[in-house]
């Protein structure tokens, strides 16, 4: 409840912006008051007076709360006040030296006037200046620090604002350069800032016009290079973080460059690949500074290109003589190679580095051919080659030998040495023989070769590719043993010849069925000087055994036994011969008869693989089946009647034998009885099997004949070939197809069904054909849909509708 339990008072003085609230509540529970000014500040002050200092003019309503002491209620009082104005300003931050700047911002209402500001600037020290009655006045403070400033607003009614403030004046970086440590002409002098304040912009200003852009720089460490002597004023301009600023200027003395001359080289410019040449930088300098890293006065060099220095005096001068090019001679090269040879004096592989070979192999050692220069190998030789050959008369003993070639080329006089080149000369295993035993050295004798005196450490390898100390052996030819050292030297042995035995391949073997008498007569033999025939295991006496030819007369077992001019033997192998009065051969050809006339004429063909039978009293004594040109053979049989038949198993199921049981007689020794065989296919019956149909009680027509449906019947027929064909027709029966089809419509309306209007409640039957034209029977029954009589309630209210179905 207001202006009750809870009530103030506010009493203005001459200061417009600061009011004294007087407690005067009659009726208040102590310790409940609370003070809110209206500018966002409140206060819990109990007492009986509060004051309060506004920062900005305005209508303010001040509201005093508190309980009241009788009732227990919540009380409060409100007064609207006016503040006139408020005195403010600012001031920007500023730099000792330099005049701050002080913007008045007072605020009034709209009703007051402002007749007079007041400044007092806390500077005793400035004298008069120390005041101003300016309303946005300045004033240079004499030394950096704080101050209390003071603004006095006066408005027209005679009330006044006073706003104080402590401002800083900031003083001003102190920054210094030192000199440069040394002061040459067209040196690169340093010149460095100095200072422990926070500079964020620096300004270098060399005083030397004559070097144009490079006569100012921004960096705190920089450098400078003069371009003449003399005495020039240097200054430093530093901005610290506040934005002040100082500057410190120093003369710096300049003095000339004394340094000049030129690189010298005692051993001239140019050098072989290898060679030294000395550089000595012009005098005067006490730091060198070459293109290739050297730092000394004299530098000794062998790489070719372009060197130049620069030197330095005590004062900082420096200096840069015009740069020389050492020229480098490429050195002579070549790389020693070995070369060997095959026994045609063809090169067959070249070796580098290293070569090894065995004792007694020859060794060629060069080098590539250049006509500028001269070789010297460290052997002595001269030339691009070095050749070490018992031909030569100076083969390298074994061990290891180092060679070099030293390589002068005649238009530069330069010298170099190829990198070595060894070769390796290992020892040959000592020299041994091998010898045989088991007979004399001839084919067909089992002889066993084997090394004399053979050593552990050594592999031996025959020349048949066999290995070990000993081999056997029957066959003739010439053989030798290989022996091998673990460094893979190798020694040969003697020879040793197995001699040919007669050649034995054209004499007659098996067994062979012969006219009596019969003879038998070698082919000339070359190197044999002897003969001896053997019947049945027993030499024939001379001469008619020990001659190339032999008469027979007696069937049995022969053979014969070769010696040759080197004393080596051969016999053949057995020759079985059974001698007849008389024997030949029966030969014949199996025919088809292709035109069926049972003789043998120009359309028949022969036959293969037909088994004959060779006959004599009813009983088989040999068989014979026709090639692939229907031929067959009985040779070298007995000279006797015999009967030549077809085996009929031998012939497909339906074949028949024409021609068979021919007589065949042989009569004189090679007598030969030609037949001719004859066979035919026979006529198996051709099936065919026709399948028709038909409609439930309907035929079909068949050669004339009416089919019914469900029925079979076999008809007889003969082929172009004459043999039968048997035809058996069956006729199907083929299915009809009865259908229900239900189908609804509302009651008095149709339903369209091929092509028809059906009423609802009717039925009817479609006849339609099937694809193979049997009879189809649809029956189409149309159901009648009941119908529905529903009643929906809703409600609404008056005057009011309800929306159903749109």
């Amino acid at each position: 409840e207001p202006g009750t339990s809870v009530t103030m008072l506010v009493i203005f003085s001459n200061n417009c912006n600061l009011g004294n609230f007087l407690n005067t509540s009659p009726d208040v529970t102590p310790g409940t008051l609370s003070w809110d000014f209206g500018d966002g500040t409140t206060s819990n002050s109990q007492g009986p007076n509060v004051q309060h200092e506004y920062e900005e003019a305005g209508y303010y309503t001040v509201i005093l709360s508190g309980i009241s002491q009788s009732t227990g209620l919540f009380c409060y009082e409100a007064e609207i006040i006016d503040i006139l104005l408020a005195a403010n300003f600012l001031m920007e931050p500023t730099c000792v030296g330099d005049a701050a700047q002080f913007r008045d911002l007072t605020t009034f209402l709209p009703e007051a006037t402002i007749t007079g500001w007041e400044w007092d600037f806390g500077d005793p020290a400035s004298g008069a200046d120390n005041t101003s009655f300016d309303q946005d006045p300045t004033h240079a403070f004499s030394s950096p620090g704080f101050y209390n400033v003071t603004l006095t607003v006066t408005e027209q009614n005679g009330c006044t604002s006073v706003k104080t403030k402590i401002v800083e004046i900031l003083p001003l970086p102190v920054i210094d350069f030192p000199q440069p440590p040394f002061n040459c002409e067209n040196a690169a002098l340093p010149f460095d800032l100095q200072s422990s304040d926070h500079i964020v912009d620096v300004a270098w200003d060399f005083g030397d016009a004559a070097s144009g852009a490079a006569n100012s720089a921004t960096q705190p460490s920089t450098v400078h290079a003069f371009s003449t002597d003399g005495i020039f004023s240097v200054s430093l301009t530093a901005t610290d973080v506040y934005g002040c600023q100082q500057t410190v200027s120093k003369n710096v003395a300049v003095t000339p460059n004394p340094l000049s001359g030129a690189i010298q080289t005692p051993q001239g410019l140019t050098a072989c690949e290898g060679d030294a040449v000395d550089l000595i930088a012009p005098p005067g300098g006490t730091a060198w500074n070459w293109s290739n890293g050297g730092t000394s006065e004299t530098i000794s060099v062998d790489e070719e290109e372009v060197y130049s220095v620069t030197v330095t005096d005590d004062n900082g001068c420096t200096y840069t003589p015009d740069a020389v090019f050492l020229d480098v001679i490429p050195l002579p090269n070549a790389v020693i190679s070995a070369v060997e040879y095959n026994d045609y004096n063809q090169p067959v592989g070249i070796f580098y580095n290293t070569y090894i070979i065995c004792e007694g192999e020859d060794v060629n050692l060069q080098v590539p051919q250049n006509g500028q220069y001269q070789y010297q190998w460290s052997s002595g030789d001269l030339g691009t080659t070095a050749i070490f050959a018992e031909w030569r008369d100076n083969p390298l003993p074994v061990g290891t030998h180092v060679f070099t070639v030293t390589i002068t080329d005649q238009s530069t006089g330069c010298v170099n040495t190829t990198e070595p080149f060894t070769v390796q000369v290992n020892e040959l295993p000592p020299d041994f023989t091998i010898s045989a035993s088991g007979g004399a050295l001839c084919e067909n004798n089992l002889l066993t070769l084997e090394v004399d005196n053979p050593q552990a450490s050594l592999t031996y390898v025959w020349n048949t590719g066999e290995v070990g100390t000993s081999i056997q052996t029957s066959r003739a030819g010439v053989y030798y043993a290989v022996a091998i050292n673990t460094s893979g030297c190798r020694t040969e042995s003697n020879e040793l010849e197995v001699q040919s035995a007669p050649d034995i391949g054209a004499i007659p073997s098996g067994c062979h069925t012969r006219c009596n008498p019969d003879t038998i007569c070698l082919p000339n033999l070359p190197n044999v000087v002897s003969y001896q025939w053997y019947q049945d295991g027993q030499p024939i006496s001379a001469p008619a055994g020990t001659t190339d030819e032999l008469a027979i007369t007696v069937s049995g077992e022969y053979y014969v036994e070769l010696t040759n001019a080197q004393g080596c033997t051969s016999v053949s192998d057995p020759l079985y011969l059974e001698l007849y009065d008389a024997f030949g051969s029966i030969l014949g050809e199996v025919y088809m008869d292709v035109n069926d006339n049972n003789i043998i004429d120009g359309p028949d063909t022969l036959v293969s693989g037909v088994t004959v039978l060779l006959e004599q009293f009813n009983t088989t004594i040999d068989a014979s089946i026709s090639n692939l040109f229907g031929n067959f053979a009985f040779p070298n049989i007995a000279a006797d009647n015999y009967t030549v038949s077809i085996d009929p198993t031998s012939l497909p199921p339906d074949w028949v034998v024409v021609l068979t049981g021919l007589a065949a007689s042989l009569q004189d020794c090679d007598d030969i009885e030609q037949v001719a065989l004859l066979v035919d296919e026979g006529c198996p019956p051709v099936l065919v099997t026709e399948n028709l149909s038909a409609c439930a009680g309907e035929t079909v027509l068949y050669e004339g004949q009416q089919l019914a449906a469900g029925s079979q019947q076999t008809f007889m027929y003969q082929a172009f070939s004459g043999c039968d064909s048997i035809v058996t027709v069956n006729v199907a029966e083929l299915p009809t197809y009865t259908e229900t089809l239900n189908l609804a419509a509302c009651a008095g309306e149709t339903v369209l069904y091929d092509g028809q209007q059906l009423a609802a409640g009717s039925q009817q039957t479609f006849m339609y054909q099937t694809f193979g034209g049997c009879d189809s029977t649809v029956t189409v029954m149309v159901a009648e849909l009941p119908t529905y009589v529903e009643t929906v309630n809703l409600s609404a209210c008056a005057g009011e509708t309800v929306l159903y179905d749109g």
